[in-house]
């Protein structure tokens, strides 16, 4: 199997009309080798596209017989890609024309082991949380859940060139092949979300660096998929639980995180099952 400079990697689950403008601006990019599209279930329009487009040679598609979750997707797909680098895209998330080569140029000296993450803009060019971000420990959660944290930082003054940061994120993050299987991959044990805060906290642990890169600015307003909100936020809760009993075990700080996360979910489960129906109904299966 011969390398290719990059492959780009995108797990979709009910992802909404973004994908084809994510794919179309990823195609676009100078140095891309390939772009294989995990697909974790999706309504038949969009397998449609997704088989029209891979039998036109423009993606690889990785069909999964269920919904793996983001991490397993990922993993999975990383160890069929034959590039050197590996970049992590969501499916919502507009490369902006000639991202992918500054992102080389950006980490073309730095030494490895490293991950480089771009900055979160919407639509409106306004960054986003979640691009820049510090340590996640039970004193950073609890600040930020009180507004006085330090774990998000793109309120902060925007860096002039590329710094190190605690943790990046996984919308939009470009690692060596190499260092991404060193590491083991993704922990599968995150269905969904926090699983970019781990793969940053354990290539720091094994003395690498973890970069942000504050001239790529990525469009990605978040939310795009129709999967059901009370669902998503189950799995956050439970990749929250995951991340704090690893790191933290029985602390009494983790703990009481860990019950404010629950706290807040059953808050918040109401609204999110009435907001579920009222979407409109999948077509497809």
């Amino acid at each position: 199997m011969s390398a290719v400079p990059v492959s780009a990697i995108l797990v979709t689950y009910h992802s909404g009309p973004v994908l084809w403008r994510a794919l179309d601006a990823l195609r676009a990019q100078t140095g891309l080798g390939e772009i294989l599209v995990a697909d974790n279930g999706n309504p038949a329009a969009v397998r449609g596209e997704l088989e029209r487009r891979a039998a036109a040679g423009q993606i690889r598609l990785l069909r999964n017989d269920r919904n793996l979750g983001f991490a397993a997707a990922c993993n999975r797909a990383a160890a069929q890609a034959q590039g050197e680098r590996l970049l992590f895209l969501n499916p919502d998330a507009i490369l902006p024309p000639e991202g992918l080569p500054r992102m080389f140029a950006a980490m073309a000296s730095k030494p490895r082991p490293w991950l480089a993450g771009a900055r979160l803009v919407g639509a409106d060019g306004i960054e986003r949380r979640g691009g820049r971000r510090g340590e996640l420990t039970p004193a950073t959660a609890l600040g930020d859940a009180l507004g006085f944290g330090s774990f998000n930082r793109h309120r902060e003054p925007l860096p002039t060139g590329p710094v190190p940061m605690p943790t990046v994120s996984g919308a939009c993050l470009l690692i060596p092949a190499a260092d991404f299987r060193a590491l083991g991959g993704f922990d599968e044990g995150y269905f969904l979300h926090v699983e970019d805060i781990d793969l940053c906290r354990r290539l720091r642990g094994r003395g690498g660096t973890v970069w942000f890169l504050p001239d790529i600015s990525v469009e990605h307003e978040g939310g795009s998929s129709d999967a059901p909100p009370l669902a998503v936020e189950r799995y956050k809760l439970a990749a929250f639980r995951h991340y704090f009993r690893r790191y933290y075990g029985g602390r009494p700080d983790a703990l009481m995180v860990m019950a404010l996360i629950a706290l807040r979910f059953g808050l918040r489960a109401p609204f999110l099952r009435r907001v579920g129906r009222q979407r409109p109904e999948e077509t497809g299966s």
